[in-house]
């Protein structure tokens, strides 16, 4: 939906998301994208680590264009690649980030995923912020 795009506060969608994957013992919801792609969190962007680089989905997926997601993309920290709903299970990590924090993601429904300690998302998360970088107008 082109609706999936504008960062609003109707986000009925994605609390009833993170709602049902609560209640089916996650902490978190992924959402896919129309075509069947991984998107992002319920509240936050997903960036997947594939062969020693940050990927995360681009914005045709629908994901939100996250003040973070975009921050790490102008410092050339992460990528933009399609991420097929298998990724995880081949990934060498995965995070959530958004303004609020980064969190790694440990399992994905039966999936273990490789351990990416929350010490290090923290950290990835606070050097975004100390780069000084001019503000696009």
């Amino acid at each position: 939906s082109r609706l999936s795009r504008c960062k609003s506060f109707a986000y009925a969608a994605q609390v009833q998301a993170r709602r049902e994957a609560q209640a089916s013992g996650a902490d978190e919801a992924l959402l896919l994208s129309t075509t069947g792609e991984l998107c992002c969190g319920s509240a936050a962007n997903l960036l997947v680590l594939r062969e020693g680089r940050w990927i995360t989905p681009p914005l045709a997926s629908g994901c939100l264009p996250g003040v973070m997601r975009g921050r790490a993309l102008r410092l050339d920290r992460i990528g933009e690649a399609p991420l097929e709903p298998g990724a995880l299970k081949t990934c060498e990590g995965a995070l959530l980030i958004n303004s609020l924090g980064c969190r790694p993601i440990h399992r994905c429904e039966e999936t273990a995923l490789p351990p990416i300690r929350s010490a290090q998302a923290e950290q990835f998360w606070r050097e975004l912020l100390q780069r000084n970088e001019p503000w696009a107008a």
